[in-house]
């Protein structure tokens, strides 16, 4: 999945391109999201599920 970010070279940037940038942002909850998710997919746990944990706040 590709999203269109204004000022990328190539106008495209990838989702772990987009996380990668997250995490170095000083952002805490962000860290703590990214963190959060790489444990849980880890475990095999799904979109739907995590989303229920963070109440909707992912949309």
């Amino acid at each position: 999945m590709a999203l269109e970010m204004p000022g990328n070279t190539t106008n495209t940037m990838t989702t772990r391109e987009r996380l990668d940038l997250a995490i170095k942002t000083p952002n805490k909850r962000l860290n703590e999201l990214e963190h959060c998710m790489q444990s849980l997919f880890g475990q095999g746990i799904d979109l739907e599920l995590l989303d229920g944990i963070w109440g909707g706040e992912m949309r």
